[in-house]
Order: C-alpha cells, then structure tokens, then sequence
C-alpha cells in the first residue's frame, strides 16, 4: 500500500541510456542534467489533422514468457460516438476488450517462439478505422534495457531536511499512468538502475522515494523510452 506523506519527498527522474545507446553512455554530469530537465517536458501525442474517426498506437512487437504484456491504443473520437473495438490474430494467451481496445496477457514458456499477425479496430457504428496491422512475437528473455537516473532527494516537501531516506521504488509499464511492474532499490546511496529484460516497445518509468518507516513518496515525473 502506498501511503501518502505530509511532508511529501520529492525526487525527479530521467532516462540516462536506452538499449542500444547504453554502451555510448558514460556519467557525464552535464548530460545527466539535462536529461533530468527533458524528462520535465510533457510527452503529448498530436490529434489527428482530420475530423474523422481515427485509432492510433504504436504496440510491441516482442512479449517476453512469464511477463506482462499490455497494449492500449489511442482514438479519435470528434463526434463522441460510443465505439465498439474489434481484434483479428488475437493470441490465445491474450485478453480483449471490447469497449476498450485493450490488448493484455501473460505468456508462457510453451508459448515461447510463436508468432501472430494482429489487428485491432474500431467502430462509432457508422464509420470503421483499422490500426495498421502488426506481429508479436514471443521470446523467452528481453534483450533491451534502460539505464534511469534520479536525483535523490535531500528535502521534504515543506523544506525540512530528509534524514532518513531509506531507499527508491522504480515503477513501470508500456501504457502512460499504469505501471505493471516494479522493484525496490534499498540503497539510499544510489542514483542510478538499470532495467533489463525488456522487449522493443515504448515504457514509461516513474519512481518513488521512502524513508526508514516505509512511508513512500508520490510518484516522480514519468520518463518515456522508445526500444525498437
């Protein structure tokens, strides 16, 4: 359970290095900071130019066994119709929603090496769009990783020094605000992680700040990293 402080402890995160990039990256204090400042920037996707019914999204092309997979696409709705999606190629470890789109399951190890074609649509009843069709495939380990970096915190919220930071919780996941996984760095001392793996598709990362009583912050500012 995540327990809100008074005196809230604040942090920041920033995506230091991402897959292939990771071997070019070094600890450059310059670099770290601005990454820190870009991780600010609010990530919007535009509307599509025209008024008609669209479905856009970018899903991952990779699930990895005995690992979350989840995909959520985003719509154009002008005239907020009620939409209906429908899917074709659904993989049997898979679950859809109809009124949603989503697209989520687990694979396991028997899975291991399949592949399927997928598509996914949706309708106002009047007019249909179709996502461009794309494949995934199951692997049995990741083969990306991300390289976070944070800012530890030295105040809480009201300015009163932080003498007992414990330790960092990093969250993350493949739709923005949904973290599907996590994992606790119980080392006060450290700023940086690094996440393995991981399967091509686009993550967002946040993390969380926690004192020797347990009690974790509110969640970071959310970093976003593209693996192709």
């Amino acid at each position: 359970m995540t327990i809100k402080l008074t005196h809230r402890i604040v942090t920041s995160l920033a995506i230091l290095c991402a897959g292939a990039l990771l071997t070019a990256c070094g600890e450059d204090d310059s670099r770290f900071e601005e990454s820190i400042a870009a991780a600010q920037v609010a990530d919007e996707q535009p509307s599509p130019a025209d008024d008609g019914l669209a479905i856009m999204g970018k899903p991952g092309t990779a699930a990895v066994q005995d690992n979350p997979y989840d995909f959520q696409p985003e719509v154009h709705n002008p005239d907020d119709k009620l939409l209906t999606f429908s899917i074709t190629g659904k993989p049997k470890w898979a679950t859809f929603k109809k009124r949603t789109g989503r697209l989520s399951g687990q694979p396991g190890p028997a899975e291991v090496g399949m592949e399927y074609s997928v598509q996914i649509s949706v309708s106002d009843g009047v007019r249909t769009a179709k996502l461009r069709r794309f494949r995934i495939r199951v692997v049995a380990f990741g083969t990306e990783q991300v390289t976070l970096a944070w800012q530890p915190p030295t105040y809480n919220e009201d300015g009163t020094p932080l003498i007992d930071l414990a330790g960092h919780r990093i969250y993350w996941g493949t739709i923005k605000g949904e973290y599907s996984d996590s994992i606790d760095v119980d080392n006060a001392g450290l700023s940086t992680y690094v996440v393995d793996n991981l399967a091509p598709n686009t993550y967002y990362f946040a993390t969380t700040a926690y004192n020797s009583s347990g009690m974790e912050s509110e969640l970071s500012n959310i970093a976003k990293a593209k693996l192709n």
